[in-house]
């Protein structure tokens, strides 16, 4: 990846930074990597933190994203995203993505898990704590650099590395 600077830091979490641009998860640098996710892990989640539009942007965005959403006092949403999210409204989430200043996808091995990940969205605003208190979790978040692309896991990373296009 010419494109990209991967930077493991430690076993289970890495950054990469696009060297071209700001990151934009709709790029089909990304493909590989959202596929494999997809197909691996049981079911996936969206959360955003500190909104950078107005709320009824937000809602029109996510439209049809979502089966199942929740939007807290402090304005956090966490969804969980459609199966077909990834193959054909990419583009949306990417829409979606870029309405929060902390966005994230959150992928989970299993959905008897989904309780807790919603328990512990709501009482922290910290990912690090969902890999921490989740089984077999992969979130892929932004955070204050608009071209990184961070991964934090609870699994090795090189089962995820390898599937970056």
């Amino acid at each position: 990846m010419r494109t990209l600077d991967i930077r493991i830091h430690e076993r289970a979490k890495c950054s990469i930074q696009d060297l071209t641009k700001d990151l934009d998860i709709n790029d089909l640098k990304w493909d590989g990597l959202f596929k494999f996710l997809n197909e691996t892990f049981e079911v996936s989640y969206f959360w955003g933190y500190r909104e950078w539009l107005p709320e009824d942007k937000i809602e029109k965005t996510s439209d049809g994203l979502f089966d199942h959403i929740e939007i807290d006092e402090q304005h956090k949403l966490l969804g969980t995203l459609k199966e077909v999210v990834f193959l054909f409204n990419r583009r949306q989430l990417s829409e979606l993505w870029e309405c929060y200043e902390y966005p994230a996808v959150v992928f989970l091995a299993e959905i008897a898990n989904e309780q807790e990940l919603f328990d512990q969205c709501r009482s922290s605003h910290y990912l690090s704590d969902l890999v921490a208190n989740i089984p077999d979790v992969v979130i892929l978040y932004r955070s204050f650099e608009l071209d990184v692309l961070w991964i934090e896991t609870n699994i090795n990373l090189k089962y995820i590395i390898p599937h970056l296009s």
